[in-house]
């Protein structure tokens, strides 16, 4: 399934929190784009997204420092069969 999330951090102070958020969703195969701080993007199985969903929101309401998510945002669809072959 592609997925797209994207998240910004409030009083992220040198980016504490985002250094752990970002190998647990590229730990399950949604990877940072490079293009924003918070923006990464996958294929991964259904099972893999709601994993990484998982830890991403425990490790935000563990984190024992004053940072915290100021949005969140996610899109995910199936992705579109590949086109056919023209001979």
């Amino acid at each position: 399934m592609r997925v797209v999330i994207r998240f910004s951090l409030n009083k992220d102070r040198n980016s504490e929190l985002r250094n752990i958020l970002k190998p647990i969703l590229e730990g399950h195969g949604i990877l940072w784009t490079g293009r924003t701080t918070g923006t990464y993007e996958g294929d991964a199985p259904e099972t893999a997204i709601r994993n990484a969903l998982r830890q991403f929101w425990n490790a935000v309401a563990i984190f024992p420092g004053r940072a915290r998510v100021d949005h969140f945002w996610m899109y995910a669809d199936r992705k579109p069969p590949p086109a056919p072959e023209v001979l």
